[in-house]
């Protein structure tokens, strides 16, 4: 499914030095992946509503 937001109100956003750390998945070898170079972060707080959604396919129909 696809969501889209609705009623977003931010309440603040900051950005600056970040670091990123991978972790070990079952399913996604996500820790796997060189992490080269981390520019920078940004860190936005907000209230948002997630809307109905779509459906992208549907994999039942097949």
């Amino acid at each position: 499914m696809r969501y889209f937001c609705e009623d977003i109100a931010v309440k603040g956003a900051w950005e600056g030095p970040a670091a990123l750390e991978l972790f070990h998945h079952a399913l996604a070898p996500v820790a796997s992946l060189p992490v080269l170079e981390v520019i920078s972060g940004v860190h936005i707080l907000s209230d948002l509503t997630l809307g109905l959604g779509t459906v992208v396919h549907d994999y039942l129909a097949e």
